[in-house]
């Protein structure tokens, strides 16, 4: 037995022996209880920031079955939004995957206005591969893995080395037999965790030493949990060490990639120029969540980073941590929209312009959007010649927003969401009434925008259309 076999890594040989399939993926299934439902498949590339890239949609037709092809190029975790849960399978260039799927469970009322809401994970079955697929083997580690670790997390005090030992035993017992490279990569890196969350409440610096990775693994999903807790605010851990002393000069003083990057590789800890980029990109996006650093520095390092870096993965997450931590400021353009409004006519946002536009998100079934619906009347015919009001309604379906728009007889623009809820991320929305104000070149002035009952009239009028 190879007890040692979940230590070697095979990144880029098996990544490279991958690369060059381009035969489409394939999702099949027959779910009756979706019929109808237009199913949505999107995957995480960027291991930092984790925005959510679409990958396409598909309908479950009457008879309850479903069609869904994806080109990819290496093996890619894709993720299936079905209500209550959000299963995921791991998916291999050139496959084909009988899917199947949990009873349909519908997000309640409560589920989608709660904005802390969380669907329940679930690795789907697949009724078509054999016991080494990729899927099988992984869930297999799972269930003997994460119920010890999570016992273990709660009783680190307490648990001796020796039951450890025992469990990474049996880990080696289980699943030495299996050559999949990925799989083993994946074991290695859960095993480590193991190791980390005995440093917790402790040092985190004292571990960075002990990161079994010289290579970057992109799209493992075992690299990427490991390395966003292991590098869990870099720079401000990094700094309280010796090697990193000069890191907080380096930030604020000189705003300097270089003499970051340098001390990094100077402390010795890493050998690999590339893992050290994507680390100290982890800890300047954690640092926008802190207030320990200007967030223009920050930026600006952002900046010199993407003007010396060739590889196009950290490129792409550059792009994503200045996106994610700028969209909604002052000056940016709004994201765009194509939507449904309430007689069933396609409107983006693009039609509103030439007018300041009040957006808000909103929910029939929450009280307080219904609260704040008649002033939203008031304001549309008041400011009818500068101002457009523009709802879009986060209700479940298209009926139910034209019913309640019709009973009431709201005559302002209300536009239902329909299956694009990565509006709700591009906007950061986290509550209805969520409200902004565009100008009329569709440019944020006011992000978030006060509400209808915190005068917004009276702000809109003094300090938009006539400022002292």
């Amino acid at each position: 037995m190879r007890n040692n076999f979940r230590y070697k890594l095979f990144f880029f040989l098996f990544i490279s022996s991958i690369a060059t399939s381009y035969s489409n993926t394939i999702f099949r299934g027959k779910a009756p209880t979706y019929k109808g439902e237009t199913l949505q498949f999107h995957s995480f590339p960027d291991i930092i920031t984790k925005r959510p890239e679409s990958l396409g949609t598909c309908i479950v037709d009457n008879s309850g079955e479903f069609q869904m092809e994806f080109e990819i190029k290496s093996i890619v975790l894709i993720h299936i939004d079905l209500g209550k849960y959000d299963g995921y399978v791991y998916s291999e260039p050139g496959k084909n995957y009988e899917l199947v799927l949990p009873p349909r469970n519908s997000k309640t009322v409560d589920d989608r206005l709660n904005p802390y809401f969380q669907p329940q994970k679930i690795h789907l079955g697949v009724s078509n591969v054999g016991k080494k697929d990729l899927n099988i083997l992984i869930q297999r580690f799972d269930q003997v893995f994460n119920p010890f670790m999570n016992e273990y997390a709660v009783h680190k005090y307490i648990r001796k080395s020796k039951e450890t030992d025992q469990f990474r035993f049996l880990i080696d017992s289980l699943f030495s037999g299996y050559d999949e490279m990925y799989f083993q990569n994946y074991i290695t890196y859960k095993m480590v965790l193991l190791d980390f969350i005995k440093y917790s409440g402790g040092k985190q610096s004292d571990f960075y030493s002990k990161f079994p990775a010289t290579e970057v693994d992109y799209t493992n999903t075992g690299f990427r949990e490991l390395f966003n807790q292991v590098f869990s605010r870099f720079l401000y851990y990094f700094s309280e060490t010796a090697e990193g002393a000069k890191i907080n000069e380096d930030i604020f003083r000189y705003r300097s990639y270089e003499k970051i990057h340098m001390a990094v590789i100077k402390s010795g800890l890493f050998q690999n120029d590339n893992l050290v980029d994507l680390i100290i990109l982890k800890g300047i996006y954690d640092e926008f969540f802190y207030n320990d650093y200007p967030k223009d520095n920050l930026l600006a390092i952002l900046d010199s980073i993407q003007q010396v870096s060739k590889i196009q993965k950290d490129q792409d997450i550059i792009d994503n941590i200045i996106w994610k931590v700028t969209r909604l400021n002052v000056g940016k353009k709004a994201p765009g929209f194509q939507l449904y409004d309430q007689v069933g006519v396609m409107a983006g946002l693009d039609a509103f312009l030439g007018k300041y536009v009040y957006l808000n998100f909103v929910s029939f079934n929450s009280y307080a959007c219904q609260i704040q619906f008649p002033i939203l009347s008031d304001l549309a015919v008041e400011f009818k010649d500068s101002l457009v009001v523009v709802s879009i309604c986060v209700d479940e379906t298209f009926q139910e927003m034209k019913g309640q728009v019709e009973n009431k007889n709201y005559s302002w623009p209300f536009l239902h969401i329909g299956n694009n809820l990565e509006l709700l991320y591009e906007y950061d929305v986290r509550g209805y009434p969520t409200y902004f104000l565009l100008n009329r070149e569709g440019e944020f002035l006011s992000s978030p925008a006060p509400s209808a009952i915190e005068n917004f009239k009276n702000y809109f009028s003094k300090k938009i259309l006539n400022p002292d």
